[in-house]
């Protein structure tokens, strides 16, 4: 880097997480400031604000002019981001490098992620294996069962049930999409199915449609659709709180600009996709900075809540 008319030897690094150039501050003339300052954002979540420098660049990835930020103790002494005219990072002479930080949190183990666990589901399988076998209703099924005989649902799927590990389970199968494995659930269960559905602090007292199918993705019983709509029919909650037919769609609103990185950020899933990958990843989640378009990915084998919240904790 040349100072002046003097050029100084300093340490180098290549840095694909970087959006600009950051600079050590007492490598930086008083001439080379600009008397501009910007805010940044920092591996650690922290948001600090510095001056800008226009500095002169002589380096294997980078050579050139350039603004960048001018910091007290940065990892190194010139950190070359991704700027117009820097060489990309699978040039032969880069080499990756993990930050301190990554390695603390690679070495963490993961805190097991709390929820809430309605009374109702406080059973062992072998409580579930009875209640199966003594709910009259299901008789049926047991035979279907042991017999192995398909039964058509609807024009394109077929059904079957098994016991799998003692507990009897039905199995829905159309032509080109997954397999749908679901518990059968006897009547003691089913209520705290609906309440777990319905009710439960993930599920918000959504519409009789999405509670139909949240059931239906993992549990099913004679007459579910029949019971499903007559609880959210008869929901307290609901009944004081949507003032059916004068709901309306809310009207579009002016989203304002954002000028500070991670003040608001867009999460969103991409998926299945097909076919996965070598680990079984089949999903990814992105996180997506407003202010800086700085994006974060995420490769995911599946995209229930657990793994969805787990995974955005592990991107802070």
């Amino acid at each position: 880097m040349r100072q002046g008319e003097w050029t100084l030897g300093v340490g180098k690094l290549r840095d694909a997480g970087c959006t600009t150039v950051v600079i050590r501050r007492e490598l930086v003339a008083d001439e080379q400031h600009t008397g501009e300052y910007k805010y940044y954002h920092m591996l650690d979540g922290s948001i600090g604000r510095t001056e800008v420098a226009l500095v002169d660049i002589e380096s294997p990835t980078f050579t050139g002019k350039v603004e960048g930020l001018c910091i007290e103790s940065p990892t190194c002494d010139l950190v070359i981001g991704n700027v117009p005219g820097a060489k990309s990072v699978e040039s032969p002479e880069l080499v990756a490098v993990t930050t301190r930080a990554q390695s603390k949190a690679a070495d963490k183990p993961k805190k097991p992620l709390r929820a809430p666990v309605l009374d109702g589901f406080k059973v062992s399988c072998d409580e579930v294996q009875e209640l199966q076998a003594s709910c009259v209703d299901l008789q049926k099924y047991f035979r279907l069962a042991e017999s192995q005989e398909s039964v058509k649902s609807g024009k394109i799927g077929t059904v079957s049930y098994e016991l799998c590990k003692g507990l009897l389970y039905r199995n829905y199968k159309v032509p080109d999409r997954s397999d749908v494995s679901q518990l059968v659930v006897p009547v003691e269960l089913r209520k705290a199915v609906l309440r777990l559905a319905h009710d439960s602090i993930m599920s918000g007292h959504e519409s009789i449609n999405k509670t139909v199918d949240r059931v239906i993705s993992k549990f099913w019983w004679p007459g579910v659709q029949s019971d499903v709509v007559r609880y959210c029919r008869s929901c307290d909650v609901c009944q004081r709180t949507v003032h059916r037919g004068r709901v309306t769609k809310a009207p579009l609103q002016k989203m304002p600009v954002i000028g500070i990185p991670f003040q608001r950020v867009g999460v969103d899933l991409i998926g299945p996709i097909t076919p996965s990958s070598s680990s079984g990843k089949r999903y990814i989640l992105t996180l997506v900075d407003h202010a800086t378009r700085y994006p974060e990915v995420v490769a995911l084998s599946g995209i229930s809540t657990e793994e969805v919240a787990e995974a955005l904790c592990s991107t802070q």
